[in-house]
């Protein structure tokens, strides 16, 4: 009779993971098609628990989520539900905080669930986690929205299938601020301290001088090297040796691109480099690139009708204020880049060696290789672009 009590007990609940117990429903599935079930051979065959299995598929057991489904808070469609809202909720720049999510649940089951329930429903529901979302200016959070997402991949899906653009032909440009002094951000690296001792300090330098950086990706995997531009009116003379190399140099008061930058960048490298390149030259090449006024000019097409290139080259611009979703750079390269960047100038630091002017572009060309193949091919796939995917952010 004990032993009877202990294994009704032990029937009650089997705790697995989310893969474990779909795996043994899949081969309860499989186990049904069969007139009589081989149990063991089908335990031994997926590699999963023989007494598992077997209680699973004779009904003495049942997944740890309906075995207490009379305890839960909340039934499961209804947990469903608030998944769906929180991931909506994330995507337009408004989640919810362990406050916040209890008010909520309140107002579904009328009681407030404590801390021990916010630990359970994660464990539920691994998709959701905690947090530290970086802030977001509300103006991108407005216009990033279904509207206008769904306009711009049907006009990308529409250009691609008309035009027959390869993906080897396919670019993303934007420009990236890059400090000398690597950035105020934090390093999240640790480091040995004192135990005990407070506060604790890490040098860092405050030189805020800005070099923009403009980086230009393919969606096979390659990226272009990377042009400069400096604040000042004149050139250097220590960066006029730079000029032998394919990038791009320049000087701007602020800093920034304008007009002519970038269109001394898109004739002298982006055309050249993308020529170079194609698979195809029978096919155009497309460049895609945020609406910034600096990024129109129409001496570029004029050059484009007159001929003077010998492929045809299409730009599409993405919609204003959802760069942050949408573009492939902003999504998956720039922050390797710059965390990498920052690590380089924490190590240059730590020997004496400030970077400047003079010596940026060679040590910039360093962290460079942060940016590899499979890191674009991400970049470009987390956006929905390659593969194309117009159902990624519904």
């Amino acid at each position: 009779m004990p032993a009877h009590r202990a294994y009704v007990c032990r029937s009650k609940v089997q705790k697995l993971s989310n893969e474990q117990e779909q795996k043994n429903q899949d081969v309860c599935a499989i186990l049904l098609a069969f007139n009589s079930p081989n149990i063991c051979a089908a335990a031994k065959e997926h590699d999963v628990s023989y007494h598992t299995l077997r209680w699973r598929f004779l009904g003495l057991t049942q997944p740890y989520n309906k075995a207490h489904a009379a305890q839960q808070i909340l039934s499961p469609e209804s947990e469903s539900v608030l998944v769906d809202w929180i991931k909506h909720l994330s995507a337009i720049g408004h989640p919810l905080s362990k406050q916040t999510i209890q008010i909520k649940v309140a107002v579904l089951c009328g009681s407030k669930p404590g801390s021990k329930w916010i630990r359970g429903f994660l464990v539920c529901h691994p998709d959701i986690t905690l947090g530290k979302p970086s802030a977001l200016d509300l103006q991108h959070c407005q216009s990033f929205n279904h509207t206008v997402v769904k306009h711009h991949f049907e006009l990308l899906k529409k250009v691609i299938e008309e035009k027959e653009i390869p993906w080897e032909n396919i670019y993303n440009m934007d420009e990236k601020g890059c400090q000398h002094g690597g950035g105020q951000k934090t390093s999240p690296e640790k480091y040995f301290v004192p135990h005990g001792r407070y506060p604790k300090y890490k040098a860092h330098s405050s030189n805020l001088e800005l070099v923009t950086i403009i980086e230009c990706v393919c969606a096979d995997g390659t990226n272009l090297l990377p042009g400069f531009m400096f604040s000042g009116n004149e050139f250097f003379h220590v960066l006029r040796h730079f000029a032998q190399f394919t990038f791009s140099l320049a000087m701007s008061p602020t800093g920034w691109t304008d007009h002519d930058i970038f269109e001394h960048w898109f004739t002298t490298v982006f055309v050249p480099e993308a020529e170079k390149c194609h698979v195809d030259p029978n096919k155009p090449i497309m460049l895609m690139l945020n609406g910034h006024n600096s990024h129109e000019r129409r001496e570029l097409k004029s050059k484009h009708c007159n001929g003077l290139w010998s492929h045809c080259i299409i730009i599409i611009a993405f919609p204003l204020k959802t760069m942050h979703k949408l573009q492939p750079l902003d999504v998956g390269v720039f922050s390797s880049v710059q965390c990498q960047w920052s690590k380089h100038y924490d190590e240059h630091l730590a020997h004496g060696v400030c970077i400047d002017c003079f010596n940026f572009i060679p040590k910039y060309l360093t962290t460079c290789h942060a940016i590899t193949p499979s890191l674009v091919q991400k970049a470009f796939s987390k956006p929905g672009i390659y593969p194309l995917n117009l159902t990624i952010f519904h």
